[in-house]
């Protein structure tokens, strides 16, 4: 599979199917965070990509969730 190796934050709304908001919300420390959610990197004043690796390990780690409460 040929996958870039960082994404903004377009791409990581695409790989999550999350909206803007609710990825900042994750990011945050109010009642939509989540510490498990993949920190972005500062690469200039205006601008944080994420690693597409960990945007894709964040969404298969929430997928063996699901399987983990659906065998409960």
């Amino acid at each position: 599979m040929n996958v870039p190796f960082v994404t903004g934050i377009d791409g990581v709304s695409r790989d999550t199917g999350l909206c803007r908001t609710l990825i900042y919300e994750a990011l945050g420390s109010g009642p939509g965070a989540d510490p498990t959610f993949p920190r972005p990197i500062r690469v200039s004043a205006r601008r944080k990509v994420w690693l597409t690796r960990e945007v894709h390990d964040w969404v298969l780690a929430k997928a063996a969730l699901r399987k983990n409460e659906d065998a409960s």
